[in-house]
């Protein structure tokens, strides 16, 4: 999806893991979104992408009206509730260590 086809709030979220839409799917899992609100602690429910942005814009208009929506976005794939490459790269570091070990032994 293109930042243009975006909601204007989506653009002045900071995302925390990289995700598009609603239909994003995160290990075979289709992934949920929540929003903090930037002035106070306020935070969504998991939801998809659009419900928890109208929910965020409903919070701002009710609670700060006179800002624009802003705070972050949270994606969460399910799963794991971690990002995918997470496992690949611990294990890649695991590898390495013993690799350098077995390396320094000689």
């Amino acid at each position: 999806m293109s930042t243009a086809a975006r909601s204007p709030l989506a653009n002045r979220l900071t995302p925390c893991c990289s995700g598009e839409s609603s239909g994003l799917h995160i290990g075979g899992v289709v992934a949920t979104f929540r929003n903090a609100c930037g002035e106070c602690r306020y935070t969504t429910p998991w939801l998809t992408e659009s419900e928890a942005e109208r929910r965020i814009v409903d919070h701002y208009a009710r609670r700060h009206p006179h800002l624009p929506p802003g705070g972050a976005q949270q994606i969460n794939g399910g799963g794991g509730g971690g990002c995918g490459g997470c496992g690949a790269l611990a294990l890649g570091l695991i590898v390495l260590v013993v690799i350098i070990g077995l390396a320094s032994q000689k």
